[in-house]
């Protein structure tokens, strides 16, 4: 379905961050079912239910320092979906979504890797 993937700072597993404490997810209270009344609706919505078999490739972006999605979430991504296709992961030093400071180096990280992979 798709050449390349970048995801930078998203959600992983909206289930175990919220059961763990790992996702302040205040948002998804106001526009989500509760998970233990509608288990299915979070099941099919969460994107670690859709991973496992991606065979595009990935590079995955998230900052060590970042309060609203939480540098696991990338890790659990990574093991996830490590396979065949090809696999980036990066940390850097920055909150969510990068700091003035790094986004040179985010921006850079991201178009060197679409110019490998989607040329």
């Amino acid at each position: 379905m798709w050449t390349a993937v970048v995801d930078w700072a998203g959600p992983f597993d909206l289930v175990w961050g919220i059961a763990d404490g790992n996702q302040p997810l205040g948002w998804s209270r106001e526009v989500l079912p509760d998970v233990a009344e509608d288990p299915d609706t979070w099941h099919e919505l969460n994107p670690a239910s859709h991973a496992e078999g991606l065979d595009a490739a990935l590079v995955a972006l998230y900052g060590r320092r970042d309060p609203v999605v939480p540098v696991d979430h990338g890790r659990r991504l990574v093991e996830t979906v490590a396979g065949d296709a090809p696999l980036e992961y990066h940390e850097f030093d920055a909150g969510h979504g990068g700091d003035l400071d790094t986004d040179v180096a985010v921006w850079t990280t991201i178009v060197d890797f679409l110019d490998r992979h989607c040329r």
